[in-house]
């Protein structure tokens, strides 16, 4: 069962009473606005919801490690954005490897966990390295987007590319965030709002300068 909350009457005295809630007509600048108080809300809620998939699958690493969680967005993804937004710098391995690189250089003892419509092509282009990891909760099949909505927002930082999807779980997780912008000529709703209102701890990689600089492509 769906729980239905009006943005506007959303506060932190807000009760959740079901494991699925719907949002509605949110803004997301309002959103970014207030992103720390709704990640303190929901890890809190986490508490009392079942997430011991997710749970046992990090027990198997050290925690006293910084977690970042990497979301990808591709398939059918790239060519909708292009049509509605008019990509110029389309968002390639580039800038998670620079955002890699960043965290690598930020903190001693880093793991990067990477989840994706894609994991094909981000093992092909993200691989490679101890500190990167593909999490796959499920036997005989990929993870779902429930799966890796969890995970991500569990993490300690955030690295992601563009759509709503990583905006929320790298709202959710906290910490810090590094987001790619400045790739369109038409700006998406959340790229907007991370402009207008520039979130605590939200690193903005500009795309375009990324790629006039030529930063180098190969892991740290």
């Amino acid at each position: 069962t769906w729980q239905r909350i009006q943005a506007n009457t959303f506060s932190n005295k807000t009760e959740i009473k079901s494991k699925y809630v719907l949002l509605r007509r949110y803004d997301t600048s309002l959103v970014t606005k207030h992103l720390l108080e709704m990640s303190k809300m929901y890890k809190a809620y986490l508490k009392t919801v079942i997430v011991s998939q997710v749970q046992d699958y990090l027990q198997q690493f050290n925690h006293s490690v910084e977690y970042v969680g990497v979301h990808v967005r591709r398939t059918d993804y790239p060519a909708f954005f292009n049509h509605h937004f008019q990509v110029v710098n389309p968002v390639d391995e580039r800038f998670f490897i620079y955002c890699m690189n960043h965290f690598r250089s930020r903190f001693d003892r880093v793991k990067f966990f990477v989840t994706s419509d894609d994991l094909t092509w981000c093992e092909e282009k993200l691989s490679g390295q101890p500190d990167v990891y593909f999490p796959k909760l499920n036997t005989n099949t990929t993870n779902t987007p429930q799966q890796d909505f969890i995970m991500l927002s569990q993490m300690n930082h955030s690295i992601f590319d563009y759509g709503t999807f990583g905006y929320w779980t790298a709202a959710l997780a906290g910490g810090i965030t590094m987001v790619a912008t400045n790739y369109s000529k038409k700006k998406h709703q959340s790229e907007a709002a991370i402009v207008r209102w520039s979130p605590k701890n939200w690193i903005k990689v500009d795309i375009q300068q990324l790629l006039k600089t030529n930063q180098s492509i190969n892991q740290a």
